[in-house]
């Protein structure tokens, strides 16, 4: 096992308890110090958007070097079209339904970033080099397994 996968290993087994006792904070907060229900669900509501628009926006720090190199070899193309699709469906669903801002916020901010996203991959697309190496060397960096821990 590569020092490399071992450091990756060791930040995610950090960050699982760092997530776990945050989301247990939150339930109390939420359980405890918050009285009426529409406290309660602005609060865990503005907690969601903030997450899930991080979450649509994660792909998009690869492309500063996606910019630099010319190439879309670290940018995540399938994880950004799902993030899109995904959006843009929960997005429709808010408009659909019933209007929920919380739903309607976040999701149409991540139909943003997915967009952006999947302009930046197809004007970059062709100017990457494609080799079977490179490819099986992009898959083995991001496949970390938690069972070999």
């Amino acid at each position: 096992m590569t020092e490399k996968k071992k450091k990756a290993r060791k930040q995610i087994c950090t960050w699982i308890p760092i997530e776990l006792v945050a989301t247990t904070i939150i339930v109390i907060i939420t359980l405890t110090a918050l009285r009426s229900t529409t406290a309660k669900i602005a609060f865990v509501g503005v907690i969601a958007d903030v997450f899930n628009v991080i979450m649509y926006a994660s792909p998009t720090l690869a492309v500063k070097k996606v910019i630099e190199t010319k190439s879309v070899q670290y940018m995540p193309f399938w994880l950004s079209f799902a993030g899109f699709i995904n959006a843009i469906v929960w997005t429709a669903y808010s408009l659909i339904h019933k209007i929920d801002l919380y739903i309607l916020i976040s999701n149409g901010i991540g139909s943003l970033w997915g967009l952006t996203q999947l302009i930046i991959y197809a004007i970059y697309c062709k100017s990457t080099p494609k080799s079977e190496e490179s490819d099986k060397k992009q898959q083995q960096q991001q496949e970390i397994q938690l069972s070999e821990v």
